[in-house]
């Protein structure tokens, strides 16, 4: 499969870590990214699941498509999706768990997705999606605000 990712041998040295400050291994992580980006790469996708978020992302896009305020899909940047494909480019530790860089290119063009994971029910979920003003959770605080 070309998104393959090879990952690190498992050991007690880079086993999946959270509340130590340390970012969690790509065997940690690649589950929930490959449930992400699967979709897209099969050609399959009817919205991101549910299970694969936070309940207060779950929350903040509820608040965008009540607005209106989504114009592309935050996970790939687009509104179509076509040769698609992802594999994780970099895993950070962030104060809330950690901050996971997915590069894909969807039609030939290539960008970076900047995906922020937490735990919630021992499971890594998206916690964000995206940077700055342009994060989701930054689009619900503004979402029908006329800002």
């Amino acid at each position: 499969m070309e998104n393959a990712v090879a990952l690190p041998a498992a050991s007690p040295a880079n086993a999946s870590k959270s509340a130590a400050g340390a970012a969690p291994d790509r065997a940690a992580v690649q589950p929930l990214i490959d449930r992400i980006y699967g979709p897209y790469v099969r050609g399959e996708l009817e919205g991101t699941p549910d299970d694969v978020q936070t309940a207060g992302l779950r929350a903040a896009f509820a608040r965008i498509t009540e607005a209106d305020e989504l114009e592309a899909d935050p996970y790939c940047e687009c509104q179509d999706f076509e040769h698609f494909s992802y594999r994780i480019a970099s895993i950070e530790p962030s104060a809330s768990g950690a901050i996971v860089r997915v590069a894909i290119s969807n039609f030939g063009e290539s960008t970076t997705i900047v995906l922020h994971l937490a735990q919630e029910d021992g499971q890594w979920r998206v916690a964000d999606v995206g940077e700055g003003d342009q994060s989701v959770l930054a689009m619900a605080r503004h979402a029908g605000s006329g800002d």
